[in-house]
């Protein structure tokens, strides 16, 4: 028998979220359509567990560091996680350990004490991204070192200012210096390097400021060390540390960094002589790599060629080396030596190298900087520097002195932390563990992992879906956001390796899967690696022609013939009201979710900033003036204090926070708790008390519970739901408020042809004329063209994508929205008579139609089983035909007679507005029932 696992994201386990709402709503469609199996493995359900190294828990509770991380770091922060030590004797080992292998720029690791004081940080520079492990002694000893360092140094000043105060000509000034640096007196080569030297005695404040602000960050990284640390003061010092912020001393040579962009008196700070001797040592290493290659294409020439082919696994082309290296060279080389040689360019590092010692023959243009001539050998000398590639890694080390100032691309930042996700060694046991709790495997088990880049699943890699097929185990990945690959087109590479080795993957919205599919068989989603005409004008549309691939392109596989669609699905509370109860509510406009950027907040309280504003002309046109009601997961303190001022005013905010301070370091339920009583004791000092409220047009409701977020969809008839990628298969908050009535939301990247205007459900939402609403580049487009008539449309026109796709406010402006809702509720009053001619009325029906027809639980579950390869086992459902062919009046009576047996089930109100009508109304006795039937019948016989 069958059996289907579902597999989230953590923080998607209790069912708060869209992911989780549906992947909840999977389980519950299986149970009541299917006698499958289907079991959501849950953490707090044992399904799974996380190990932590032994004495330890984790930073953040309860998660793997080094998965938790990665969404952070997509959106470019730098997030700290790791280990806690249980007890004050516990072992540090294992933790440090795992520390160490799963470091990145971004990513920095601690391991605090029992007593929450810092045992040890590690960190890895963006220059050399090796990991750095700083504990109180080693830091300790890089302050002495830096207090020994500026002592010896101004010691140094003190004994050469004579000699230097007699020589006038800057040049001479230099090399003295050099000279007297090379005599080592006092050893102090041992204190600083050569630019140090030279920068202390000619620019002695620039050396001091420097030295200060690395001292600085060292005394401030040791009072952690001391006292309670605090993880996010020591983010932000930590990107002070590695490079990404500022990089005032590099590890490696323990000295402060010199900086060769920022340096604007190059010929004051170069030791000549000092690069070219480091240079042409390069070189002579190199060149015995060289050597060792030209032996072997002699000898083994075929074996050299298939080293070299591009097509050629690694594993497989270390197997070839160690056969040569054993038959041949054994007793000559080095073995290590003997496989960088074999495996990397060196010819092309050899000729780089050389290319800058031959430009540093030439002082006299490097100093006047003729032609650009000191630009272009900065330029090349850092193009080498920052080169993570070998032979270049190992021969930079004889650079260490020099760096150029680099910014770290988020491109780089999320690889790293990727890549160190993947060398996490907990994860192994999580997996297993998770195989483990679905024993018995049966032939048909499949795993539906849920993903969301650069959410993934819980921690997942391809390495981990291996494991999972390895025990028999058919994995499906559901995307949940594929858009975020094209916009942030970094992603790509990542959420394509998992596909790739997934059995079968299934998208909510075509545009996702045509795009993913474009990436997959063209090797990147912009679809530049081919001349077929499909696709490519919209996407060089899309971000121009001149828009340079990202170097992690998508390696080439079948997409297409593995993957297919599917639907989010809602059980709601109750059955939709009926459409005239739904017409019949009052005109008030609801906006739920959660309360942040991006997720049409900022338009709702703009709405009932307008609403004020105009309260007096809509009270003229229609009965009922609206209210906005707001409702939802506070998570934005900026967003949630202007709506929350926006109602009571800020003096009365004021006066309550002076006492009730909002504190950074809330956590979610803190959080929700302290916006629900602030909105709680004002809503109360205005009903008894008599304070006046600022804005009486809009209310707030934090955090509702279910029972409060179905009474406030009972008082409105339109629903403001500006989601940032607007209406869409997936769009589980625009989902469950579809029962509400007239749902105003976006015309997003992805929304399908269905529900633009002529598509099948294209009157069930109102979505606006334009994609991204006034973001749209065909609407500027056409704007341009009105008011230019004839002049080539200007570049930031063609080259920009139609979106930001950032989460942006007011795409579709409010007052349009305002507008569009009074003129409803005029046309309602026109059509009071026959009220099914309103446009409300219409609206209403196809939004339903669309939640029965379309967001179904069985609807969601066939679409799995068709895409897992299960459709065999998809029941069919047989709706009867109310109306058959054949004797039309004969089949209305008998039908008829059919329906008479049933009683509808019942709800908890009756129909407010159309009590007589026999499906939608809930406390019709039999016999009542069977009346209406019989007139039903007699008329359709008159007729």
């Amino acid at each position: 028998m069958p059996k289907i696992y579902l597999l989230t994201a953590p923080f998607d386990e209790d069912a708060k979220t869209g992911d989780g709402q549906y992947a909840a709503s999977l389980e519950l469609g299986f149970a009541e359509n299917y006698d499958i199996s289907c079991t959501w493995l849950k953490k707090d359900k044992k399904h799974y567990s996380i190990p932590f190294p032994s004495g330890t828990t984790s930073i953040p509770e309860e998660t793997i560091p080094s998965a938790i991380v990665l969404q952070p770091v997509a959106n470019e922060n730098t997030i700290i996680s790791g280990y806690k030590l249980k007890e004050a004797l516990s072992s540090m080992e294992d933790a440090q350990e795992v520390n160490i292998k799963t470091v990145s720029p971004r990513t920095p690791k601690v391991l605090v004490a029992h007593d929450n004081s810092l045992q040890s940080l590690t960190i890895m520079d963006i220059y050399s991204q090796k990991p750095i492990q700083l504990d109180e002694i080693s830091v300790d000893k890089i302050i002495s070192a830096l207090k020994a360092k500026k002592n010896k140094l101004e010691k140094a000043l003190e004994d050469n200012n004579d000699e230097l105060s007699n020589i006038k000509k800057p040049k001479s000034k230099l090399a003295h210096l050099i000279k007297l640096y090379n005599e080592n007196k006092k050893n102090i080569k041992d204190h600083c390097s050569l630019n140090e030297y030279i920068e202390a005695h000619l620019m002695q404040q620039d050396f001091s400021t420097r030295h200060t602000k690395a001292l600085k960050n060292f005394l401030a990284l040791k009072e952690h060390f001391t006292g309670p640390v605090n993880l996010k003061a020591l983010e932000k010092l930590t990107d002070k540390l590695t490079g990404i912020k500022e990089y005032n001393y590099d590890f490696h040579s323990n000295n402060l960094p010199y900086d060769l962009e920022r340096d604007k008196k190059f010929r004051n700070f170069y030791s000549f002589d000092e690069l070219k001797r480091s240079i042409e040592e390069i070189i002579t290493q190199l060149e015995e790599l060289s050597r060792i290659r030209l032996a072997v294409s002699e000898l083994y020439a075929i074996d050299f060629k298939e080293i070299n082919a591009v097509d050629k696994d690694l594993q497989s082309k270390l197997s070839i080396i160690s056969q040569i290296f054993n038959e041949g060279f054994k007793e000559i080389y080095d073995q290590e030596k003997f496989i960088k040689a074999l495996l990397n360019p060196v010819e092309d590092a050899i000729r780089s190298y050389t290319n800058i010692k031959n430009k540093l023959e030439n002082i006299h243009d490097i100093f006047a900087n003729v032609g650009g001539y000191r630009d272009n050998l900065i330029s090349e000398l850092q193009t080498l520097i920052l080169n993570q590639q070998e032979p270049y890694l190992s021969a930079n080390k004889k650079l260490s002195g020099y760096y150029g100032k680099k910014a770290l691309l988020a491109s780089e930042g999320f690889h790293l932390a990727y890549q160190a996700n993947r060398r996490d060694p907990i994860k192994p046991d999580v997996i297993k563990s998770m195989i483990v709790s679905m024993q018995p495997i049966e032939e048909d088990t499949h795993l539906d992992i849920h993903i969301r880049p650069p959410d993934c699943g819980v921690f997942i890699t391809p390495e981990d879906i291996m494991k999972f097929q390895e025990a028999k185990i058919k994995v499906n990945i559901t995307i949940h956001e594929y858009k975020q690959n094209y916009t942030r087109r970094y992603l790509q590479q990542y959420t394509h390796d998992l596909m790739r080795q997934a059995n079968s993957v299934q998208f909510f919205n075509e545009a996702d899967r045509d795009n993913a599919i474009i990436a997959a068989t063209y090797g990147d989603c912009d679809k530049r690696n081919t001349t077929e005409s499909t696709g490519v004008a919209k996407k060089i549309r899309e971000v121009g022609e001149d828009y340079t691939l990202n170097k992690y392109p998508v390696i080439k596989y079948d997409l297409k013939g593995k993957s297919g669609l599917t639907v989010a699905s809602q059980k709601l509370s109750t059955a939709p009201d009926h459409p005239l109860d739904v017409v019949a509510k009052k005109p008030n406009i609801l906006s739920f979710g959660t309360i942040r950027p991006g997720k049409g907040f900022e338009e709702a309280l703009k709405l009932a900033q307008l609403v004020k504003k105009n309260a007096s002309s809509i009270e003229k046109k229609i009965p009922q003036i609206p209210i906005v009601k707001l409702a939802g997961d506070p998570q934005d303190k900026e967003l949630m204090q202007q709506i929350i001022e926006e109602r009571f005013g800020s003096i009365a905010v004021g006066t309550y926070q002076s006492t009730h301070a909002y504190e950074s370091r809330f956590t979610n339920s803190q959080r929700r708790d302290y916006w629900k009583d602030l909105v709680r004791e004002l809503n109360r000092k205005v009903n008894e008390e008599g304070a006046i409220l600022n804005n009486p047009y809009i209310e707030i409701y934090p955090w509702c519970e279910a029972h409060e977020l179905l009474d406030l969809k009972q008082s409105c008839k339109y629903v403001c739901r500006m989601d940032d990628m607007g209406m869409r298969n997936n769009g589980s908050a625009i989902i469950s408020v579809l029962d509400v009535g007239v749902v105003y939301t976006k015309f997003g990247s992805v929304t399908d042809d269905i529900f633009i205007k002529g598509g099948k459900y294209g009157n069930a939402v109102d979505i606006g004329e334009y994609r991204y609403g006034k973001f749209s580049l065909l609407k500027k487009e056409k704007d341009f063209i009105k008011e230019h008539d004839k002049d080539p449309l200007p570049k930031w026109l063609i080259k920009n994508p139609d979106s930001a796709y950032k989460r942006l406010p007011e795409s579709r402006d409010p007052q349009d929205i305002l507008d569009s809702i009074v003129a409803r509720e005029e046309n309602q009053l026109a059509c009071s008579e026959n009220i099914k001619n309103s446009e409300n009325y219409k609206t209403i029906v196809e939004a339903q139609k669309l939640l029965i027809e379309r967001f179904t639980l069985k609807n969601a579950v066939d679409h799995l089983l068709e895409n897992v390869g299960l459709q065999d086992l998809i029941i069919k459902e047989n709706i009867d035909e109310l109306f058959e062919t054949g004797e039309p009046l004969v089949a209305q009576t008998n039908n008829l007679e059919e329906l008479a047996e049933i009683l509808p089930p019942k709800r908890h109100y009756l129909s407010k507005s159309c009590p007589d009508l026999v499906f939608f109304s809930s406390g019709r006795s039999k016999m009542e029932i069977e009346e209406e039937c019989n007139k039903l019948k007699k008329s359709i016989m008159v007729f």
